[in-house]
């Protein structure tokens, strides 16, 4: 139990200190840090509600106005999605789980760390952003990992920091709404997924705090790739345990 409760605090203010920063990514460290002492039924409530608290708070610091034309077809496609997701949650085993987070942990890992910001920017129609949102939201209620692909995507778009932090840093907050719904109507946030969190509140605190204190004074760029490698590296660490 004391080591559950110091990988709990440690999850949450990384995930925090990684969110206040750079407004994306505190699912796939709580993700990495929680999974291999809690079973996906635990951590994957603990993971969206954290997560809500984060954006919700986060949403204050952005610096360019959230464009409804541009949020639609994400959040669309999300209520497509979602379903499925929480369907295929109430079905996972704790290994073959920790194996399939590894992976999306690493590809992401890989893929992000490959892409080259302002290299590649693509046009697509409206239609691809509610596919990327369905997708998006599968990955939520499953996994608790609903800000992957918005966020590649958004990168992909060619759009400035402040466009793509407009986009999808609301995009993760409602899907997280949705993923919220989806874990409650299936029964698995009760009194000790509330416990939890009322553990992890002090240290998302900090953890935002901090996160806001560093945001001006550090290379975002080398910074987001160190994190990138971490969470790559937390990716391999979860296959090898699942």
């Amino acid at each position: 139990m004391p080591l559950e409760i110091a990988a709990l605090l440690a999850g949450a203010f990384a995930a925090a200190f990684v969110s206040g920063a750079f407004g994306f990514g505190n699912a796939l460290v709580a993700a990495a840090i929680w999974l291999p002492f809690l079973e996906p039924r635990a951590a994957v409530p603990l993971i969206i509600i954290t997560g809500l608290v984060m954006h919700a708070w986060s949403l204050r610091a952005l610096h360019t106005k959230p464009e409804l034309r541009r949020l639609t077809p994400f959040i669309a496609g999300g209520l497509v999605g979602a379903p499925l997701g929480t369907w295929l949650l109430t079905l996972a085993e704790p290994a073959p789980f920790r194996r399939a987070v590894g992976v999306i942990l690493c590809l992401y890992g890989v893929t992000a760390l490959l892409l080259r910001p302002g290299r590649m920017r693509l046009n697509p129609p409206r239609s691809a952003d509610g596919a990327v949102g369905a997708a998006a939201g599968l990955l939520g209620n499953f996994a608790g990992l609903a800000g992957i692909l918005p966020t590649l995507w958004c990168g992909l778009r060619g759009w400035s920091p402040d466009e793509q932090r407009a986009v999808y840093q609301p995009v993760q907050l409602a899907l997280g709404l949705i993923a919220l719904l989806g874990v409650v109507a299936s029964g698995l946030v009760g009194g000790e997924a509330l416990k939890r969190l009322a553990l992890c509140l002090p240290a998302i605190v900090a953890g935002l705090w901090c996160g806001y204190a560093v945001y001006a004074r550090l290379n975002p760029l080398v910074f987001a790739r160190a994190v990138l490698a971490l969470v790559l590296i937390s990716g391999v660490a979860l296959l090898i345990q699942g």
